[in-house]
């Protein structure tokens, strides 16, 4: 009996460190889809021109890392947010491209995954002038 509890006690180890490592993944995964739906909302709310790019912008990276305040597990200021992208489509419709990522570092290095990582969530608004 003894003999069964060292063999299986190791692997049940590395099950329950899976499992966790896991679960922290997809947990960090639907805070930053939050916060990236956090600034499209805002990018969506709020006019952009070319004068008021920078202060817009800063408008984005303030929604996405308020969304997070008080978060278990994530620190706001680490979320990169790229400055948004702005296509033109036509004369009345723009569409605005959105990128949250945040860099997290797992329990254990996996062999299929590296301890590094970046989560990263896309989100496109379309609209109106």
């Amino acid at each position: 009996m003894l003999f069964e509890f060292a063999v299986t006690l190791p692997l049940m180890m590395l099950l329950s460190v899976a499992v966790l490592d896991l679960s922290k993944t997809t947990f960090l995964h639907f805070l930053v889809s939050d916060a990236a739906g956090a600034a499209s909302r805002y990018a969506s709310m709020v006019p952009v021109d070319s004068d008021s790019m920078e202060m817009w912008q800063q408008g984005l990276e303030d929604s996405a890392r308020g969304s997070l305040v008080g978060s278990p597990w994530i620190e706001p200021s680490d979320l990169i947010i790229p400055v948004a992208d702005m296509v033109q489509v036509s004369q009345d419709e723009r569409r605005i491209f959105i990128r949250v990522e945040y860099p997290y570092e797992a329990y254990v290095p996996w062999l299929v995954l590296s301890a590094q990582s970046i989560i990263v969530h896309e989100v496109t608004v379309y609209g109106a002038n």
